[in-house]
């Protein structure tokens, strides 16, 4: 009988250390306790998170290796007098300057990037953050045309008001 229950205690005690283990707070991924990635569930009937916020940045002039950068979305502000131009950033590089150029049917805006000078020659890690820079223009937006100047070739999305997207000739 004692050959029997043997080899199940022993199934227990090892199920047992496992599973405190994996606990959190033992140290375990995911548990936060050692500095890495936690996640959590949504509970079910919850809403989930909304989309993500931009980091707002400056202009910092001055930077190396300077180039114009393709941007994602530009919003005009309820009164059509500001854009925040998103863009996908890096921890290494900063926006330079913004090229704005204005005429009445369009208003292309050129975003350049570059290396923040105490990143020049160090390695980057290759982690995309959510950036935008805001541009003031001369006059409210209208249904003028936002055009990204590095890829002048087509007009790039414009947000209206409520989070939905239109054509940029659509966008007040």
């Amino acid at each position: 009988m004692n050959t029997r229950i043997l080899p199940l205690v022993l199934v227990v005690v090892a199920l047992t250390s496992c599973a405190r283990a994996a606990a959190p707070g033992n140290g375990s991924p995911g548990s936060g306790s050692d500095g890495g990635v936690t996640s959590t569930q949504v509970p079910p009937g919850s809403s989930t998170p909304g989309p993500a916020r931009p980091k707002i940045v400056t202009p910092s002039p001055g930077l190396a290796d300077v180039r114009p950068i393709s941007w994602t979305r530009a919003i005009p502000s309820g009164d059509g007098t500001v854009l925040t131009v998103r863009f996908w950033g890096s921890p290494c590089l900063s926006i330079d300057h913004v090229s704005l150029q204005e005429t009445p049917s369009t208003v292309t805006v050129t975003l350049y990037q570059g290396t923040l000078p105490s990143m020049v020659g160090s390695a980057c890690p290759e982690i995309a953050v959510l950036e935008a820079v805001q541009v003031r223009l001369a006059s409210p937006l209208g249904d003028r045309t936002v055009v990204d100047g590095a890829r002048s070739e087509s007009p790039s999305p414009v947000e209206t008001g409520g989070g939905r997207s239109s054509s940029p000739g659509s966008a007040a």
